[in-house]
Formats: C-alpha cells, structure tokens, sequence
C-alpha cells in the first residue's frame, strides 16, 4: 500500500551526558566545601526542607564557582558547555557562569519540578551518585500533549513524555534552562550530591527589531 514510510523529528530537544575522567580528583575539593557549608548551617541538626526557595532536599548558596576550591570545577563546566555550543553550531561572543550551588538528597528526600530562568544552558554534576538514589527527569514541556494519552505497547522516542537519567558518580548532565526537570525520590541510605551550574552568553543576539546585547 505505502511505497515508503519516513518518521522525521522535529523540533528535538537535546540534553547531553558527559562522564568526567578522574573525577575522584575533582570531587574531593567539592565535597570538602559542601561539608563545611553543612556544618555551619547546621544541616545535620536541624530540618532544613520547606525553607524558602527550597524542595524535599537541601541547597547551599549560589555563588559556589566564586570559590578558589572550584576553580577546577569551573573549568570542566566551561569546556563542557563549548562542546554543547560546536555541536549546535552556535556564533558567539563569550559565555560564563551566573550561578553554581550543591544539592545534597538524603533518603526520602526528591526534587519537585522546575526550571531555571534567565540563562541558556543548565548542569549538574554528581559528586555522589549511588543506584537508587534518584533519576533525574525530563518532563516534555508541551503541555498540549497532555490533553489525550494513549496507552502504550512499548516506550519510544515519539509517546512519552519525560525522560530519565539515572546518575552515576562523575556525571555531568547539561541540557536548556527553560526545559522542566526534577529528581525522584532517594530511595537509598547514601546521600545523593551534585553540583548544579548555569551558563548564559555574553554579546550582541539577534537581527533588526528583534536584536538584544547582552
């Protein structure tokens, strides 16, 4: 009946998974911080969930990638995101770090979903990683596509609608900010820790009457 039958993608949502070779080195300053963070704050001593601005899970600062212990840390991001940007063929000017802050998931604890504003491109890194310790999820942001769902026979690439990554130690994820994710419960008695970034370009973007200099 058909003479030929063509499945083409559009409009593919990209998110890329990095493994970081030696990243035993590369933890051991990232952690010596987050525990002395954790230890000024008390974490271990006092409920830290429901805070403002937080999930089911504990979060330091922002300004992490200020600090000389990241310095390595900073670097990896960086030649990370250059690898995302040749890959998409994208012109710019220079980019940096806007923000960078650890998330620390005890058993029980998850991550509800969110977004991250104001910037091109989000990471997280996993210092701790354990099996069961919670996948990270992709939600599809369509929200038309919720309207009707099928069930299925098998999962594919064309009816579902979220994506997970199960994490191992030395994982780098990066994907676009604006995309919906979170983290499902730690079901494990290891403490899941990872290491989140943001990127956004710096420059001139656009064509005439639709042009920002950022």
């Amino acid at each position: 009946m058909f003479s030929e039958i063509n499945v083409m993608g559009c409009f593919p949502t990209p998110i890329w998974l990095l493994s970081i070779a030696n990243h035993q080195e590369l933890n051991r300053p990232l952690i010596a911080v987050i525990d002395k963070i954790r230890a000024a704050e008390k974490w271990d001593t006092r409920p830290l969930v429901g805070r403002e601005g937080l999930g089911d899970h504990l979060q330091t600062r922002d300004d992490l990638h200020t600090l000389k212990e990241f310095a390595a840390f900073n670097q990896m991001a960086i030649n990370a995101a250059k690898q995302v940007f040749e890959r998409l063929q994208y012109e710019y000017e220079t980019f940096y770090i806007t923000g960078c802050w650890a998330n620390v998931s005890i058993k029980g604890y998850s991550h509800k979903e969110h977004v991250h504003p104001n910037n091109f491109l989000s990471g997280v890194y996993y210092a701790k990683a354990h099996p069961g310790c919670g996948p990270i999820v992709f939600d599809d942001p369509r929200p038309q596509v919720k309207v009707l769902i099928p069930n299925i026979k098998a999962p594919n690439l064309y009816n579902t609608h979220n994506f997970e990554i199960q994490p191992k130690e030395g994982d780098l994820v990066l994907f676009p900010s604006w995309l919906p994710h979170r983290v499902r419960v730690n079901t494990t008695d290891q403490e899941r820790v990872s290491v989140s970034f943001n990127i956004m370009f710096k420059g001139k973007f656009g064509f005439e009457r639709a042009a920002a200099s950022l």
